[in-house]
């Protein structure tokens, strides 16, 4: 008999002797190819990026980015990889919730992020607004003739803000 191994979430942050290590395994090949013509994300050096993982196997599975920036947070480099998709549970959402409820909830500060249609639904839900603003949602593509990818801006506020 075969037991799949339980996902594991665990908060990956600058210090945390994992890092390093993460960000190297997120930025080889063919991995960052993949990250980038499926969500147009990739690794980018920048020291203070921490991440919810959520580890199968132990092989990094899917994750969910954030960084402080003045005073607002950015979630970022959400991604899936491909072959870790259509799981139960549905592992970003893990992910996600990790974030929101580690991070984005704790801190309290105003967010922002860019997603593209098919977690929008899941953040809203936890009060994330698509932004209506001239330049809060789009299209974009990967690479030249690569698939075109729909993205919208959504905006938190702490509970007392709203």
């Amino acid at each position: 008999m075969i037991v799949a191994e339980s996902p594991t979430v665990v908060r990956v942050v600058p210090g945390d002797p994992h890092h390093g290590s993460l960000l190297g395994h997120l930025a080889a090949e063919p991995l960052a190819t993949q990250w980038w013509c499926d969500a147009e994300s990739r690794v980018r050096d920048e020291p203070d990026r921490s991440y919810m993982v959520v580890y199968v196997g132990g092989v990094a599975a899917a994750w969910a980015g954030w960084i402080v920036q003045g005073s607002t947070l950015l979630c970022c480099h959400n991604y899936v990889r491909r072959s870790y998709r259509g799981r139960t549970p549905e592992l970003y959402g893990l992910a996600y919730r990790a974030r929101q409820h580690h991070v984005v909830d704790r801190l309290g500060l105003d967010a922002v992020t860019y997603l593209f249609p098919e977690p929008i639904g899941m953040h809203v839900a936890d009060g994330w607004v698509p932004d209506v603003g001239p330049d809060a949602s789009g299209t974009s593509v990967p690479y030249p003739g690569g698939p075109v990818h729909r993205w919208q801006r959504l905006t938190w506020k702490p509970v007392n803000q709203r």
